[in-house]
């Protein structure tokens, strides 16, 4: 019969991250099967010393990506712990969003399922919730919860053969990186809080007091840097992620509603969550191989051409050659304020772009390796 105990994070003492280091710990297991919807190095970095030292067990990973939260650094570090890891893709903006932690032997098998991921705020700095239960598979009723779970995750990478990946060196890490599935931690910065405006709420209501201890940062011995995998060799036509902006808004859609706000016909290229100078990172770095040429009656504007494929919700719909803008005035107020410089003009690709269904949508910019060739893809 099987013992059940509740795991009560932020509103009891205890977290994830012990009750889930003494499972992966535990001698009596040698086959484990870990599910999570999120990676980051951090989840990593308490786990794989333990995982590391367990040479004599089989560690199979089932880990989300393309939610941009599951980093380059996470899987590299997890990768290099010798387990089996599989990356699920579900190509759309469904997620793959179990948290699944199992040990398990001949007569019993231990689990831990709720709603803490492998970060820093599911193991330990979030409000989480999850059962652990303890099978006995001698129990036709134990043993036939677990063989039913055990089934979808022995099967899930011949059923979708598609999506499911298995990880068969570092080469494959950068290649999802650099094809926006995965995010660069050097790069990308979540910011979960809500903003603090004068006319918001939030500023009124103080931060929870959780009652197990806050972790801060990441205090890794050596975190896994993508450094480590730079002199790997891509194919000439391998497309390097060069932006990303989370969320598109009615603006970036050329559908706004403001009443003094119109359609303009382009796309600013923003900061977004990238640690840019968004006044030259574009033209000087992402655009800088294009023919660029002074505007003839807009003297501090330049203007070049490219090359874009338009992927929209993965259909490609062609390549198009769209016009690129930049302001090179850096006495204008706008250059000032660090406002964005650069942008491009949708011209025939607006029909495709201006729907209202693509809201919040994530747009990922690549590159070619001579910077001359573009895709937009909007997830």
């Amino acid at each position: 019969m099987a013992v059940i105990e509740p795991i009560i994070q932020g509103l009891a003492s205890e977290n994830h991250l012990s009750v889930i280091s003494g499972l992966l710990s535990n001698k009596a297991y040698k086959n484990y099967f870990i599910c999570s919807a999120f990676l980051s190095s951090f989840g990593v970095a308490k786990l794989e010393s333990i995982i590391s030292a367990r040479t004599e067990c089989s560690f199979k990973f089932f880990i989300g990506i393309r939610n941009n939260i599951t980093s380059a650094q996470a899987l590299l570090g997890l990768y290099n712990t010798d387990s089996k890891v599989f990356t699920i893709d579900t190509g759309s903006n469904i997620l793959f969003h179990p948290k699944l932690y199992c040990g398990y032997n001949k007569s019993n098998a231990e689990i831990i399922m709720g709603s803490a991921n492998l970060t820093i705020g599911g193991l330990n700095n979030n409000i989480e919730m999850s059962t652990r239960l303890i099978l006995d598979l001698s129990n036709p009723e134990d043993r036939t919860f677990f063989e039913r779970i055990k089934a979808i995750f022995n099967n899930i990478h011949t059923d979708y053969t598609e999506n499911v990946s298995l990880l068969t060196s570092k080469k494959d890490i950068i290649f999802l990186l650099r094809s926006g599935l995965l995010i660069d931690e050097r790069i990308v910065i979540k910011n979960t809080q809500p903003s603090k405006t004068k006319s918001s709420k939030v500023t009124t209501t103080p931060e929870i007091k959780l009652k197990n201890k806050k972790i801060f940062g990441v205090p890794l011995k050596r975190k896994p840097k993508l450094s480590d995998i730079k002199k790997i060799t891509i194919s000439p036509d391998t497309k390097y992620l060069v932006w990303q902006n989370p969320n598109l808004v009615e603006r970036d859609l050329q559908i706004p509603k403001g009443a003094n706000t119109n359609a303009t016909g382009s796309m600013l290229f923003k900061k977004a969550e990238m640690k840019i100078d968004q006044r030259h990172y574009f033209r000087n770095e992402v655009f800088n191989n294009l023919a660029w040429s002074q505007d003839p009656k807009k003297t501090h504007i330049e203007r070049a051409t490219a090359d874009f494929e338009i992927v929209i919700k993965g259909v490609s719909y062609g390549n198009f050659t769209l016009q690129l803008s930049h302001k090179t005035d850096t006495t204008s107020t706008s250059y000032q304020q660090n406002q964005p410089m650069t942008q491009i003009h949708w011209g025939e690709v607006k029909p495709l772009i201006a729907k209202e269904a693509l809201k919040h949508s994530i747009l990922n910019l690549f590159a070619n390796e001579e910077r001359n060739l573009f895709t937009i893809e909007i997830l």
